[in-house]
């Protein structure tokens, strides 16, 4: 069973991984061990054209609305639903899923340290399990993003061109979690709405290439 997501050819992003046989122009650079191509460059729409350009391949015309079967990103397949638990050490939110009346972590701990068990007991396999621990990192490194670009802003809007105060802000983790915890709830509910997007399709068997006789 293949698992795909689709996109409209305009929609595309640089990473995107495109499933080459998707596409009637993409097909012919498909091979058995090349069945994906990240998106390097996404044009503009022209005339009802966008190029795209994949890794290693020369940039193609498709139509702006042709549609496009994607890669699913590893977190849209994580069987379980996302949940926030809170550090009640630091009342930061971090994301896991639940088991057994709890939360578990991405560390595979519950809340409160009560147990932890081996990734089968959970119903993990090791991409699950750094799918989660890659979208907690993500978070982390969004959050710092968001706040430097916060900074930035207001300090080229009042012509300042030092940055002391949002250092002596933000370098309290208590100040970094008030900001992670409003922002990681979103990103909890952007996972658990697009994994409907998440289509499923028969594989189909490559037919058998008829010897001839000998």
């Amino acid at each position: 069973m293949t698992t795909f997501i689709t996109k409209l050819a305009y929609q595309l992003i640089p990473g995107d991984q495109v499933q080459l046989a998707s596409h009637p122009d993409l097909q012919a650079s498909a091979t058995e061990e090349r069945t994906h191509s990240p998106v390097e460059i996404a044009g503009r729409v022209i005339d009802g054209l966008i190029s795209i350009r994949l890794v290693d391949m020369e940039p193609v015309l498709l139509g702006a609305n042709d549609v496009l079967k994607l890669k699913v990103p590893a977190i849209l397949e994580f069987p379980h639903r996302l949940l926030l638990s809170e550090n009640a050490a630091d009342e930061r939110l971090d994301v896991g899923f639940a088991f057994s009346g709890s939360i578990v972590r991405d560390n595979l701990v519950s809340e409160g340290n009560t147990f932890s068990h081996p990734l089968d007991i959970y119903g993990l396999n090791p991409d699950n399990h750094k799918a989660l621990i890659d979208f907690n990192k993500a978070i982390d490194e969004a959050v710092e993003d968001a706040i430097n670009a916060f900074a930035l802003r207001i300090q080229n809007h009042v012509g300042c061109t030092d940055g002391g105060f949002a250092g002596q802000v933000f370098s309290h983790d208590a100040r970094v979690h008030q900001v992670r915890n409003a922002l990681i709830e979103y990103a909890v509910l952007e996972v658990n709405f697009n994994k409907q997007s998440v289509q499923r399709e028969q594989d189909t068997p490559t037919p058998a290439t008829d010897r001839p006789d000998r």
